[in-house]
């Protein structure tokens, strides 16, 4: 793909995945700004900013795949592919929510 964003490996997404569940109260206090600003902007719920950016330069054309571009290239400054792997972290917190309200009790098997 030609952009800002590369997509992960299946290798890759597991890692990015794996390491989700590895964070601590102060890694995900920036995760969490990262959703409300999502969230302010109208997007997704739950999704990062970063996600939505990145599926922008993935996929979309026009104003918001330019801004996607511009956004995915900004946060490459801080880490290499942030969006990909933005997105790896999108998909497992969503798991692991599931499995929380799955064992909860809260739904008859």
């Amino acid at each position: 793909m030609n952009g800002p964003v590369t997509p992960l490996t299946p290798e890759q997404q597991k890692q990015a995945e794996a390491n989700v569940t590895k964070e601590g109260y102060v890694r995900r206090l920036p995760v969490a700004a990262d959703i409300f600003i999502d969230e302010i902007a109208g997007g997704p719920m739950n999704e990062t900013i970063s996600t939505r950016w990145g599926r922008w330069a993935a996929g979309k054309t026009g104003v918001r795949g330019f801004v996607g571009r511009m956004g995915c290239r900004f946060l490459n400054l801080f880490q290499k592919n942030h969006d990909a792997l933005a997105g790896a972290g999108d998909v497992e917190r969503s798991k692991e929510e599931i499995a929380r309200v799955e064992a909860s009790g809260l739904f008859k098997k």
